[in-house]
């Protein structure tokens, strides 16, 4: 881990940089630090002159700033080559940070007033000519203006949530990162939203991660192409990188042969793959193994993503039964309470939607439909608890012999994603196909809002029934099964996964040349 005076010094350059390009950044930034607030020095002068220039009606950039400190008579000799490298490189810092950068800078000089009042406060009480009731009543006086100033608040009014609500009553609440199959979208009410704790539950082997690698994928296309939205994070415990990316590439282009050790992929796919591997490259997404399976260790490498690239659209972990708490003291039941409470917190605190896979008991696969239920968590009733989604993979393939299931997921086997636990909307069964060569849910031939059970007490909610035209948008069309939904005359709630596979590319024709075509045509 880099020294601390690193990370503060890397922090204040990447956001200085930023207002010094960006006048709108610099205002934003305005509104929360003062100049006081930079740690080094020349960032100190370099702020106040900007803020100095915009007050003036000026534009606010690293030639002016040095012009205005020359001016004041305060440009050191190392200043012009020092601002010239702040702005030197515009692409490598993301202005989508730039909320974060502040609360940090914010909270690293919080901390740096409370070192010095404390270590002030120390030298006072050893002075025992001084009254200690007047001591501690100025230390209490000073903590409190901090407190005041970190803007400390214990009961924010409810008439800020409602305002904030009705500010969007006409527009709608932002559905969150989408998975990118309507059908699951549509039953958990729109998509993965924010804070939110999803568990993805299945069987070893049952397709839980397959689940996450296809969504992770469309949320990463979907933050592609709203810019707005931040990266997709995926921790594997299970799997390193290559692994995940060779499956991933089987999801995102049909691949006829698959990959086998140690030939790798066959001649005839080689083509497919490195049209896959051409598109997944552009995609605001990264893989991470982490070296230590702790929720903190995760919680760390996240928050350094935020410093550099804004809030992640979506963090999938790979998966919960792999995590260790070390300072749990009881058995594995304990342990995992305080994992999984550790991420509901990580979603928390962070804002970010966390997926976070786990694995079913044995049970499952005694009972005579294999149907799996919350009670087949493994290891710990806190799943179940803190997750505000919980999902079962279900594939009833999955236990037939092996060449009947081989013939079946070949051609697209039932499975079914049972959103068992929804803290936001009713609970439903979601029916997919199994596509078992491609590691692929795909939306089944007869798919509608009608046929999808959508589960509240005994009643069953009929909705209107979109239209299934196979192969009919190369931009809807998902992951090449050519099944794109559509439907014409009423807008849909949740909006149409763009193509990762389209079946212009399947006749070898030129799709259109707009951005997202040339990326996931």
């Amino acid at each position: 881990m880099a020294p601390r005076g690193d990370y503060l010094a890397s922090l204040e350059r990447g956001l200085l940089g930023l207002c010094l390009l960006d006048p709108v950044l610099l205002r934003r930034a305005e509104r929360h630090l003062t100049a006081d607030d930079w740690a080094d020095p020349r960032h100190v002068r370099f702020y106040a002159a900007a803020l100095a220039l915009v007050a003036r009606g000026a534009d606010p950039s690293a030639l002016t700033v040095g012009l205005e400190l020359k001016r004041l008579g305060e440009l050191d000799g190392s200043d012009e080559t020092y601002l010239a490298e702040l702005t030197a490189d515009p692409g490598s810092i993301d202005p989508r940070s730039v909320d974060e950068r502040i609360a940090r800078v914010r909270e690293e000089s919080a901390r740096r007033r409370a070192t010095s009042l404390l270590v002030d406060g120390e030298k006072t009480l050893s002075d025992r000519a001084a009254p200690l009731g007047e001591t501690l009543g100025e230390l209490r006086r000073q903590i409190g203006e901090l407190e005041v100033r970190e803007g400390v608040e214990e009961l924010p009014p409810i008439a800020s949530t409602a305002e904030e609500i009705l500010a969007n009553l006409d527009s709608g609440i932002d559905p969150g990162t989408t998975t990118g199959l309507p059908n699951l979208d549509y039953a958990i009410q729109g998509g993965m939203k924010n804070s939110q704790l999803i568990v993805v539950a299945g069987s070893t082997g049952g397709g839980k991660t397959s689940l996450a690698t296809q969504i992770a994928l469309l949320a990463a296309q979907q933050a592609g192409r709203d810019t707005t939205r931040g990266w997709v994070l995926f921790f594997s415990l299970e799997m390193s990188a290559p692994e995940l990316v060779i499956r991933m590439v089987s999801q995102v282009v049909p691949i006829i042969d698959g990959y086998r050790a140690p030939d790798g992929f066959s001649r005839r796919d080689r083509e497919k793959v490195r049209e896959g591997l051409t598109r997944m490259k552009a995609l605001p997404m990264r893989i991470e193994v982490p070296r230590t399976a702790t929720v903190v260790g995760i919680r760390g490498s996240i928050e350094r993503h935020i410093v550099e690239h804004g809030k992640p659209a979506l963090v999938v972990i790979d998966h919960i039964g792999l995590l260790k708490e070390p300072k749990a003291r009881g058995g594995r039941t304990e342990e995992v309470g305080m994992i999984t409470r550790g991420l509901k917190e990580l979603a928390m605190q962070l804002d970010v939607p966390v997926m976070a896979l786990a694995q079913l008991n044995r049970e499952v696969g005694k009972r005579e439909d294999h149907r799996p239920q919350l009670t087949d968590l493994r290891e710990s009733g806190s799943i179940e608890q803190d997750a505000n989604i919980v999902m079962l993979v279900h594939r009833p393939s999955y236990f037939l012999p092996p060449e009947q299931r081989a013939l079946e997921e070949a051609r697209g086997a039932e499975a079914w994603v049972y959103v068992s636990k929804n803290r936001s909307g009713p609970t439903a069964e979601v029916r997919f196909e199994w596509v078992g060569p491609r590691y692929l849910f795909r939306l089944p031939a007869d798919w509608s809002e009608k046929n999808q059970q959508l589960i509240d007490g005994d009643s069953i909610i009929d909705h209107t029934s979109p239209t299934i035209v196979p192969g009919s948008d190369p931009d809807a069309d998902m992951f090449g099964d050519g099944s794109a939904v559509t439907d014409p005359g009423a807008p849909s709630p949740i909006p149409p996964a763009r193509s990762l596979e389209g079946p212009l590319s399947e006749k070898g024709e030129t799709p259109p040349s707009d951005e997202a075509a040339e990326l996931f045509a």
